[in-house]
This record gives C-alpha cells, sequence and structure tokens, in this order.
C-alpha cells in the first residue's frame, strides 16, 4: 500500500556539487528476515514490506498496509526474503495468525487524515503465528534516538517502484545504502529523512541501524517516502509493549506505597514520592489510594505527577466543607495509559488557605504493567 510520500529505500547513491547525496532503492538481497507482504482489505489486495524481528514469531509492518477507509485487512501472508522478479506463489507464503495495532491509526485516519504525521506516530503493526516466521531481527527500544543519531543506517524492503528513479523494483528485495543522516522528529515517534528517498510498496519495510561492532537492530519501519525524503515511525516502549502482548505476555500488577506520615505546612506544596520500578512495557492500567487528614477537604490542592511529567489533578480548592479526603482506588488507567511506568512518581500535596492543620496519611500507586 502507497501512502502520503512513497515508502521504498534502497542505496545507489548520487552526489552533486550543490547537493547532498541522495540514497534510494537499489535491488540486493540485504537482509533474510525481511519479506515481501500481502494484504486483502475489503475485497482487494495490497502489497507491502515487513520483518521478523525480537521473537520468530512476530512481524513487524506498518498499519496502513493492512487498513483502508475503516476496514482492516482479513487476510495476510508473508514471503520471507523473496527475490523474484514475479509474485510470489500464494501457496509459498506464511499466513499469519492475527495482527496487533494501536486504534489511534483508525482514529487518526478517520479524523485528520492518513497522511498526516498524526496518523504516521501510530502507523505500526505487530503479526504474530503460532510457529517461526524464521530468524528475528534485534530491535531497539528507543528506536527515535537512533534514527536521530549519525550512526549508520539503511533501510530495507520491496519498492514496486522507485521513486527517486521511476523504475519498477518487481519483487526484488531492495535496499538503500548506508547512509548516516539525523532524521527530525516530527510528531511523537514519527520521523523524517531528507535526501533518502523511498517507494511504494516498501511501507513497514525496517530501517536498521548499525552498531559500533557492526551488528544491525530494527530502530523503526518504513511509513512515508517521496522523491527526497522518508518517514520512518520508529520503536518505542509503545511498539516494545505492543510485541510483547503479540508475544501472550501476561501483565503484572504491583503496589508502591509511601507512608511518610506528616503535617500540611500552611499554603506550600509538599511532595511524596513513590518510586517505581520493575516492569518492563507501558502502563496499562493505574490507580491511586490517598489518605488526608483535614477538617476541610474543600482546602487542599492535589495532584500526581508521573515520571515523565504528565500531571493529573486529583483534588482542587473548593467549596467542598467535608473533613478528611479518602481515595481508596480512584482509578487513573485512561490518563496515564501507555506512559512509561517506571522511575518516580510524585503526588503534590498543599494546604491552600492555611487554616487548620492538615496530615498526610499514605498514598499507594497501583499499577499493571509488562
Amino acid at each position: 500500500m502507497i501512502i502520503r510520500r512513497s515508502l521504498v529505500m534502497a542505496a545507489v547513491c548520487v552526489s552533486t556539487l550543490t547537493a547532498a547525496p541522495i540514497y534510494y532503492p537499489k535491488q540486493e538481497r540485504a537482509n533474510a528476515s525481511t519479506g515481501f507482504i500481502e494484504s486483502k482489505v475489503k475485497g482487494y489486495w495490497y502489497r507491502g514490506s515487513g520483518v521478523v524481528a525480537r521473537d520468530p514469531k512476530l512481524i513487524f509492518s506498518c498499519a496502513h498496509v493492512f487498513y483502508d477507509s475503516g476496514k482492516w485487512a482479513t487476510d495476510y501472508l508473508f514471503y520471507r526474503n523473496v527475490h523474484a522478479r514475479s509474485y510470489p506463489d500464494s501457496a509459498d507464503g506464511a499466513s499469519p495468525r492475527g495482527l496487533h495495532y494501536f486504534t489511534s491509526y483508525a482514529n487518526a485516519s478517520e479524523t485528520v487524515g492518513s497522511e498526516t504525521n498524526r496518523a504516521f506516530a501510530s502507523d505500526f503493526t505487530v503479526l504474530y503465528g503460532n510457529s517461526s516466521f524464521g530468524p528475528a531481527m534485534p530491535t531497539l527500544r528507543d528506536g527515535g534516538s537512533a534514527v536521530r543519531s549519525t550512526r549508520w543506517k539503511r533501510i530495507v524492503g520491496y519498492p514496486s517502484e522507485i521513486d527517486f528513479t521511476g523504475a519498477r523494483g518487481f519483487c526484488f528485495q531492495h535496499s538503500t545504502d548506508w547512509f548516516n543522516y539525523r532524521s527530525r522528529q516530527l510528531r511523537g515517534a514519527y520521523h523524517e529523512f531528507r535526501d533518502v528517498s523511498t517507494g511504494p510498496g516498501n511501507s513497514g519495510g525496517p530501517i536498521f541501524v548499525r552498531n559500533d561492532n557492526g551488528t544491525e537492530a530494527v530502530a523503526g519501519v518504513l511509513v512515508s517516502g517521496w522523491t527526497r525524503l522518508a518517514g520512518v515511525r520508529a520503536l518505542d516502549l509503545a511498539s516494545h509493549t505492543m510485541s510483547g502482548y503479540a508475544l501472550g505476555l501476561q501483565d503484572r500488577t504491583l503496589t508502591f506505597r509511601n507512608t511518610n506520615r506528616s503535617n500540611l505546612p500552611d499554603g506550600a506544596y509538599i511532595a511524596r514520592t513513590i518510586p517505581v520500578s520493575g516492569f518492563d512495557g507501558s502502563v496499562a492500567k493505574l490507580s491511586l489510594s490517598l489518605a488526608i487528614t483535614t477538617a476541610t477537604r474543600g482546602e487542599l490542592d492535589v495532584y500526581l505527577v508521573s515520571p515523565s511529567g504528565k500531571t493529573r489533578w486529583i483534588q482542587k480548592r473548593s467549596a467542598d466543607t467535608a473533613d478528611n479526603l479518602s481515595v481508596p482506588a480512584m482509578d487513573l488507567s485512561g490518563y496515564f495509559s501507555g506512559v512509561n511506568p517506571n522511575g518516580t512518581w510524585k503526588l503534590l500535596i498543599r494546604d491552600a488557605t492555611g487554616g487548620a492543620k492538615g496530615i498526610f496519611e499514605s498514598c499507594a500507586v497501583t499499577v499493571s504493567a509488562l
């Protein structure tokens, strides 16, 4: 499937005295874990690219290869390491059991358009199966910092046409030469390279980043392109969590407490910290329990801050004259879902009027995550 500015990258490098080198796809069997994908959406077959990554039973690709106008693909086939002029025989394709995707992708596609930065930031999917699709490439948890760096990179996939030259790609695997351009972060996980070109059909193909020791790892997947531009959806904690669920990993639930009882000063905030650790994925569910003794709860200002700085008000100063603030288990999942739970959470508390002394008794954060 094609997106805003095509999706195909590969190698030949062209330079002039006035312009930076352009990296674009060339026919090359560059990576045995990368494959050709066919998907059936609303009765039509589309083509794209993908890569076996993290685990042999997982394939990373992009969502728009499997989605069109409110409908997700009903059938899909994966042909690993195919390299031919003609389309592969469907009998040779591996059939994934299902796929995971971000619901925010469909929402963005239908409300603001599929060829927007908002849609591209969620343009990622993981296909999964019961058996191996082939050798799995290692993945980077923080693909964004890798694609923004000057480390060496290349993009592999199956373009049907090369945007920069107009040449046909057929069903040959293609790759860019290694380049060390920095990407620009446009929105969330969506990044864009200048002077790197791709083409339709390369959608979902991996961008590899090379370490100093020469090993390659998947840092993201190709989601957009044009004659001199290429956009990638970098891997992050959210995509790592998605692939964990595709593997059948289960959330675990832990509770972290602060029982440092103390008086509330007049008019000034105090912070109660809650260190959280031990999770491998983003928040699936989160709740807060809190107990403050006070003569008038309407005099309190209380808010919770995540390790990344996301803030949620728990109590704002009001005309409420009831005593004490008791929160047995406030469900904050909808607000903090998807954030990294690890780190120090902070509960900020203030007795805004400086009346009768309040006392912080205890608080607890209960987290469910991989």
